[in-house]
């Protein structure tokens, strides 16, 4: 009996044991794999900044992007690069423009930098010989394809200039026997033509003059083109389209008052789509350095005669130096049918002229204008000599840097260390020059109100001058004209 006790409990022992074995076992290989975890560190993304070897990979530059925006990279240095190649473009200093505009990309792959690559590199072809003409087209196609695949504004700008970069390279190609390369350039200049008219560009006399595209308007392609285009915009509905136009012009409250302070009005971005509706639409061109926007304002009034809109149109790079902090404004009053046919129009308020603005109240139908003079610390030709002087320093610095890249490093001579330090005099003391300047602010000293003007709207939609500030009820031939704040 005993000997079986002592066997059973030699058993029991055996099996414990074997048991507090395997359970310490799984203890220690979950230990192991919780380690194993926890000593994976997470992958910490870094940037990817470009180079000139892919600048034109979209793959690259998606991942640049990507990796700019995730770490939060600070754009700053670039978009002065940008900034500056641009007014180094706009002065028609091209090669220094292509440098400056390609470090801005090297930093952040900004749109804007591509599209402005673009441009410069096309002009650049003009005066370019052989072979570096083909060479110089061809990156701005690429350029161009990468502010596509970055999604530009306004397109139809992009793909104009698209069609022309590829009608030239068809001209390179007609004067050789490779007829492969000329028809796919001419289908490919057809076929961004298109797409520029499709996401609204209209202007087809600028289209005719412009010597880029001297042999493509010539060609039985772009009158097919045309003629298809012609019949689209015939088949549209024009009473549809400007449906579609007053719908983003919202009903104005009254009274209703454009205040100096308030000049640079805003609102939804008027589309080309609708330049059949807006008269200095059709005529604003795609040139170097200006660009127009449009902004609804709103509905100032219905009747079954006349709808009567307002509308702000708004000049970038245009009037005056950029140091003047100066941005034109200009408020329209229009008025059509209700079918879309414009009746009047009458300039209301505006930031006109650094001298010259003018603002504008609606009451009922009275229109009340107001004109001033504005007295400014600097006038526009103390601006203009500043600007001058910073394009001249900004000219300084970049033939400085060309030559401090040519000095050889390993000219140990006093004359080679002379030489580097009047280069690095002149870079320090042209820097400081520019950044003096450009910190110039101007400031307004005296403002002189002129004479008021009077005006209403007729019954048959004609914007008409009073001699008196004599109300005249809207209400009585309007469906809008509630009173209200603005």
């Amino acid at each position: 009996m005993l000997i079986y006790i002592f066997g059973y409990i030699k058993l029991s022992l055996t099996l414990t044991m074997k048991s507090t074995f395997y359970s310490i076992l799984s203890i220690l290989v979950i230990a192991a794999c919780l380690f194993s975890c926890k000593s994976k560190k997470a992958k910490v993304p870094h940037f990817m900044p470009l180079t000139k070897y892919n600048m034109y990979d979209k793959k690259m530059v998606g991942k640049a992007l990507v990796s700019a925006r995730a770490l939060k990279v600070d754009s700053t240095k670039s978009i002065k690069l940008l900034q500056q190649g641009s007014d180094l473009y706009a002065t028609k200093n091209d090669s220094v423009a292509l440098n400056v505009l390609k470090q801005s990309v090297y930093m952040f792959p900004q749109v804007n930098a591509y599209f402005k690559i673009g441009q410069v590199l096309t002009d650049m072809e003009t005066s370019a010989k052989g072979e570096a003409k083909k060479a110089k087209l061809n990156e701005a196609l690429q350029a161009y394809q990468i502010a596509e695949y970055l999604q530009y504004k306004p397109v139809a700008e992009l793909y104009y200039n698209m069609a022309c970069v590829d009608n030239l390279l068809a001209d390179i190609d007609s004067t050789t026997d490779n007829t492969a390369k000329l028809s796919f350039h001419t289908s490919q200049a057809i076929f961004e033509l298109r797409n520029a008219f499709e996401n609204g560009f209209t202007d087809t006399a600028m289209l005719q003059k412009d010597v880029r595209l001297n042999s493509l308007v010539q060609s039985d392609a772009y009158l097919n083109l045309m003629a298809q285009l012609s019949a689209k915009k015939t088949a549209d509905s024009i009473k549809q389209s400007f449906q579609n136009f007053t719908s983003i012009f919202p009903v104005l409250s009254q009274p209703y008052t454009i205040s100096l302070k308030d000049l640079d009005q805003s609102g939804t971005n008027i589309s080309t789509d609708f330049a059949d509706f807006i008269p200095a639409m059709e005529t604003t061109n795609f040139g170097r350095g200006v660009n127009y926007d449009y902004y609804a304002i709103g509905k100032i009034a219905e009747t079954p005669k006349y709808i009567a809109l307002l509308y702000t149109s708004t000049e970038f790079d245009g009037d005056g130096p950029e140091v003047a902090n100066f941005q034109p404004y200009t408020t329209i009053l229009i008025t059509y049918t209700p079918d879309g046919k414009i009746i009047d129009s009458s300039l209301v308020s505006c930031r006109c002229t650094m001298e010259d603005e003018k603002t504008v109240t609606f009451e009922n139908n009275l229109i009340t204008t107001q004109n001033f003079n504005i007295t400014w610390l600097y006038s526009m030709d103390d601006l203009e000599n500043i600007q001058d002087q910073i394009y001249t320093a900004e000219a300084n610095l970049g033939k400085s840097y060309e030559q401090l890249g040519g000095v050889d490093k390993n000219d140990t001579s006093e004359r080679a260390k002379i030489y580097a330090k009047a280069i690095s005099d002149s870079i320090d003391s042209n820097s400081t020059r520019e950044d003096r300047l450009s910190n110039i602010q101007n400031k307004i000293t005296k403002v002189d109100t002129l004479a008021k003007r009077y005006y209403k709207i007729t019954d048959d939609g004609k914007i008409s001058q009073v001699q008196n500030s004599a109300k005249i009820d809207m209400n009585k031939s309007s469906s809008i004209g509630n009173k209200g704040t603005k």
